[in-house]
């Protein structure tokens, strides 16, 4: 299983660490103490195979291939000589069209003397006190330095700032034995002022463990005043779900995980009189002539929850029937209180672009329960099955709040990426197609994100992946 554990240190300011790479400025910093070991592990093949079936540095592969020729080198034993030391990856730009990379890696001095003879170049100039040729005709370019510590520095042409950078930072390390099988990455990532996250990945039981802090603005959680989650609320996903989510409900990871819902989410003044923050999503079944689909809100306002609720369930109805009256219906409410449950099932017409996709029929389930720390937990249900009793269907659905100490979160998610993009591709919804067919490979991923010292967040993701055999390095 990939685990990824986020421990900050305790009273940690929030200024991003510098973590090892001396001061490099850019967007991107992963360091490796050992990444052709990292690779030789099943998750490091696994990571391998999910990188090249998403064409990550795929474009890199002649510069990788001219640097091997030179060394008269085969692909394992280049991986070994110049991966098995220290390796750092920086970029900028990430997600552009014009983003820079480049790449420093320690190798010998011997391999170091070699390359420059052997590349058949003259240098192309120089950068920073440091001579740099080409490669693959010119598409790439490279430094190579002796002291202290022999290293080569790769990048694109017109990476030059990142060249530069990656170079100097090689020509800064200090000797030391070289660590084989250390396998850990360290990584730090700046998408703005004032907004970063720093991590360290290492090889787990079937997959990875990763342990970072972040600034609550990247995590979309600033200003957010969060409940208590427990995390014993794994528990209650089951095993057929293939998203589920809780937190806030305006932040950037809830915005994203709404786009995957087949349900219109509430505007921003639904339940504002409630007092709504914190929101839960999870999809167990879309298409195919199915749906299985859950939302929840925490509101301090019950009465407001319940009339907003309403509200937020009628148009839905509207939404998926296309027939408008709902709102004006004959109050759709049975149980008594502090639990309340509303059940409306709906027959989708002929012609009606959702009757392919979900079935012919749907039931509404939605209500509330109360909630131990105050107010109530608001939920719907939209599945494509009769509801006999919406009371007992409203309370199968856990209550996700509650529990302190270790099991402690603010925000907590799961999705099985292979289940979800067959769901989506049944749905014909945006990520079903072929693009991110690539994370197949990839059987579960969790993560959980927490309050830490000092302002800074703290949080946990496991990724298990296919192919990694549930072994420990």
């Amino acid at each position: 299983m990939l685990n990824l554990l986020v421990v900050p240190a305790v009273g940690a300011p929030r200024v991003a660490p510098d973590a090892g790479f001396g001061g490099v400025d850019a967007e991107l910093m992963v360091r490796f103490d050992d990444l052709a070991s990292l690779l030789d592990t099943p998750q490091g093949r696994s990571l391998a195979r999910l990188a090249e079936g998403l064409g990550v540095f795929g474009h890199t592969r002649g510069a990788w291939d001219d640097l091997s020729a030179a060394l008269k080198l085969g692909p394992d034993e280049a991986r070994r000589r110049l991966l098995g030391g220290r390796a750092v990856l920086i970029a900028d730009g990430l997600g552009d069209a014009a983003s820079r990379w480049a790449w420093v890696m320690e190798v010998s001095p011997a391999d170091a003397a070699l390359l420059p003879r052997r590349l058949k170049a003259a240098p192309r100039g120089g950068l920073d006190g440091h001579a740099v040729y080409a490669v693959e005709d010119g598409r790439f370019r490279v430094v190579v330095t002796q002291r202290p510590v022999a290293s080569v520095a790769i990048a694109p042409a017109g990476s030059d700032d990142m060249l530069g950078a990656a170079a100097s930072l090689g020509s800064a390390w200090t000797r030391r034995a070289r660590e084989r099988g250390a396998g850990d990455a360290v990584l730090l990532y700046r998408p703005g002022l004032g907004s970063w996250l720093f991590g360290t990945l290492r090889p787990g039981a079937g997959g990875w463990t990763m342990s970072f802090s972040a600034t609550p603005e990247l995590l979309g959680t600033a200003g957010w005043s969060s409940p208590t989650i427990s995390r014993r609320w794994f528990d209650s996903v089951g095993d057929d779900t293939a998203l589920s989510f809780i937190g806030p409900v305006h932040g950037a990871a809830g915005g994203m995980v709404w786009r995957l819902v087949p349900l219109d989410p509430p505007s921003d003044e639904v339940f504002a009189s409630a007092r709504v923050e914190t929101g839960s999503v999870s999809i167990n079944a879309l298409g195919g002539g199915r749906l299985d689909c859950t939302v929840g809100f925490l509101a301090s306002d019950r009465e407001a929850a319940l009339r907003e609720g309403d509200a937020y369930a009628c148009g839905l109805l509207e939404s998926f029937t296309g027939t408008k009256g709902y709102r004006d219906s004959t109050p759709l409410c049975s149980g008594s209180y502090p639990v309340a449950a509303r059940l409306q099932s709906v027959e989708l017409a002929e012609g009606n672009p959702r009757r392919s996709l979900y079935g012919s029929r749907l039931s509404f389930v939605w209500g509330i329960r109360p909630h131990a720390g105050g107010g109530v937990w608001w939920s719907l249900r939209v599945l494509s099955d009769d509801v006999p009793d919406a009371t007992a269907a409203l309370l199968r659905l856990r209550t996700p709040i509650g529990g302190d100490g270790a099991g402690r979160a603010s925000m907590m998610g799961l999705i099985r990426p292979a289940r979800l993009l067959g769901l989506l591709a049944e749905a014909d919804a945006p990520g079903g197609g072929d693009t991110f067919s690539a994370f197949r490979s990839i059987d579960e991923i969790r993560w959980w994100v927490g309050p830490g010292a000092s302002g800074v967040s703290r949080g946990e993701v496991r990724v298990r992946m296919r192919g990694a055999v549930a072994e420990d390095p």
